[in-house]
């Protein structure tokens, strides 16, 4: 696990340190943080600068979603960059076109965000279980696209 220790009230305690499990799962975004931009606009930023080896746990979790939904899936990281500081949004999954966003987080007490999909530090320990969340909001947002769609014609 990755931990931080920290002293509080006098006593020594050991916490694990939020954006550092954001940085060994997913890897860093080189797209840093500037300031406030538009979220298609961040996202642009986020896709032109991707680490060049994904990271162990993020690779495995692609291939997962993949095997999952029969589907060449991509992953973008976007830690620390303005996606995630400003739109609280750690890593987008694109099924081609369709995004499935993601906020990875240490603090079990976290129900809802901004992203489609809350990630628990535990979740890494449940690949399959994670993968079937992820591709269970893929297909939920295809629906409703393909659902949209049917109401354009």
């Amino acid at each position: 696990m990755w931990f931080a220790k920290f002293q509080k009230g006098g006593t020594m305690r050991t916490e694990i340190s939020g954006h550092f499990f954001e940085e060994a799962t997913l890897g860093l975004c080189g797209a840093s943080c500037r300031g406030y931009m538009p979220w298609r606009d961040a996202f642009r930023e986020v896709c032109k600068h991707q680490p060049r080896t994904p990271r162990p746990a993020a690779a495995k979790l692609v291939n997962e979603i993949s095997r999952q939904s029969g589907l060449a899936v991509k992953f973008f990281t976007a830690v620390r960059s303005t996606l995630d500081q400003f739109h609280s949004v750690d890593g987008i999954f694109d099924f081609d076109g369709v995004l499935v966003t993601i906020d990875v987080t240490t603090n079990p007490s976290k129900v809802s965000g901004k992203a489609d999909v809350i990630v628990y530090a535990d979740d890494f320990n449940n690949l399959f279980g994670l993968a079937d969340r992820i591709v269970c909001e893929y297909k939920m947002k295809a629906q409703g696209c393909a659902t949209a769609a049917a109401g354009r014609r």
